[in-house]
């Protein structure tokens, strides 16, 4: 019935038959991708290092360990003590003659550097895309997510133009039978595409459209959406928000915060804090958007997260802004300034620039009548 109605081949459907070790450069290890599936992070863990501790154990057996325990030590966000087992899976994999397994760790490499904010993760990136491009026998849920981790990186680095061919191109490696939260993530990350292209209503259908499928998902695999589905609630939320429909926005950001807390995740809530700021500063409510934007700064200062200091910073200057407190808004614009130089996010960096300079030249012009009649 479901291959009827996706109009695909029954067999596309059935589970794989195991494979051989000689094989095992093309398939994952069943075991550690069901643990990962259900965040047993510290499961995957264990289980890893204690392949690791057979001395008897084979290169690519020792290469499969240290691959999937960098993954979880990624999941676990510890980046920095991941990226040294990744880069260790993937010598392990070149000398064992595995290069799908080499690819694969280099693109978790690069998702360990762009967690640091470190600009070299693009490169990175690039380069396993690149190389497990040019092999025989890829699996195409490799591919897509590749594919889709590139645009992201991307997307963080504000480059929307040099995103979306990426992620458009997920979409069709994807082919007819699809991971839903993989799809979910294509959506949300051609949502913020095509809002910051000028496309509104694309934007919004293309946000609507993933939230819709991280509810689905968070049904069935509620481990898999658990952080998805309020990244994009807040998304969306924030869109409708610009667009002035303040009541649906709502809506969506109580909800975002209400899934963040229940996750617990605060590297995430960081995000719904802006935006909920945001919300209530057009709402007139402007010491509680200070409290918000408090708590994202300090937030952002703990996790050494550039992306939400950054914009609290900004926001905290367009509030000083409205004061007419041009000396704590020009400070706030030029420690953002400064931090998002050293972060090396270069489009980021000038599109702050452009609103410093808009902001201060609607100064100037708002003064010039003043100064007139004075």
């Amino acid at each position: 019935m479901l291959a009827e109605r996706l109009h695909v081949p029954v067999e596309s459907l059935l589970r794989r038959a195991p494979v051989s070790r000689s094989s095992r450069s093309v398939m994952p290890d069943d075991r550690f991708e069901r643990l990962l599936e259900t965040n047993q992070y510290d499961e995957v863990v264990s289980s890893a290092r204690a392949m690791l501790d057979d001395p008897g154990a084979a290169a690519l057996t020792r290469a499969l360990a240290h691959h999937y325990l960098g993954q979880a030590l990624c999941h676990l966000v510890r980046p920095e003590e991941a990226r040294g087992h990744l880069f260790t899976a993937r010598a392990l994999a070149d000398a064992a003659g595995d290069p799908w397994l080499a690819a694969e760790s280099m693109e978790w490499e690069a998702s360990t550097l762009h967690a640091q904010d470190d600009p070299s993760a693009l490169a990175l990136g690039r380069a396993a895309l690149e190389r497990y491009q040019e092999l025989d026998r890829r699996r195409p849920e490799v591919e897509t997510r590749m594919l889709e981790r590139l645009a992201t990186f991307l997307v963080r680095r504000r480059a929307y133009e040099r995103a979306q061919p990426y992620y458009e191109r997920a979409l069709e490696v994807a082919g007819p039978v699809r991971d839903l939260t993989r799809v979910a993530r294509i959506y949300h990350g051609l949502s913020h595409c095509h809002w910051n292209r000028g496309d509104a209503r694309r934007a919004i259908q293309l946000g609507q459209m993933a939230v819709a499928l991280y509810q689905v998902e968070s049904r069935f695999r509620p481990f898999a959406a658990m952080i998805s589905l309020p990244r994009a609630e807040n998304d969306l939320g924030t869109m409708l928000m610009r667009l002035g429909q303040l009541d649906r926005a709502e809506e969506c950001l109580t909800s975002s915060l209400e899934h963040f807390a229940e996750a617990g995740e605060d590297p995430a809530r960081g995000q719904a804090l802006l935006s909920l700021a945001e919300l209530r500063g057009m709402q007139r409510r402007s010491a509680e958007a200070r409290d918000r934007l408090a708590e994202a700064v300090a937030l952002g200062e703990r996790l050494g997260d550039v992306q939400t200091l950054a914009e609290a910073l900004q926001q905290l200057a367009e509030l000083h802004e409205a004061d007419r407190d041009h000396a704590a808004a020009d400070a706030a614009f030029g420690r953002a300034l400064a931090i998002l130089e050293e972060a090396g996010l270069a489009e980021w960096l000038e599109t702050c620039r452009q609103a410093h300079r808009r902001m201060r030249a609607e100064r100037t012009a708002g003064d010039a009548p003043h100064a007139q009649s004075v």
